[in-house]
């Protein structure tokens, strides 16, 4: 059984989310500030399906979507 047997505390609870928070808004804020024009124009994920280190076996069907999907995949990206 992996449940603590006490309550995890709300301060403890408020710092993991604030931290998650700020990991994933920096990681997001560098994609957008850090000048790499695939990220401003939509066209990141059309290159990331062939340069991704660990390839799954859908990666090549989904480097060949249409690059409207690969633009909804980018704004996702940034609004997640």
């Amino acid at each position: 059984n992996n449940i603590p047997p006490f309550p995890i505390p709300s301060l403890v609870q408020w710092m993991i989310k604030w931290h998650l928070f700020r990991i994933m808004m920096g990681a997001g804020l560098i994609k957008l500030r850090g000048g790499d024009r695939k990220w401003t124009d939509l066209t990141a994920m059309k290159y990331f399906f062939e340069t991704q280190p660990v390839p799954n076996p859908l990666s090549r069907y989904f480097h060949w979507m249409p690059v409207a999907w690969h633009k909804f995949e980018v704004l996702s990206n940034h609004f997640v």
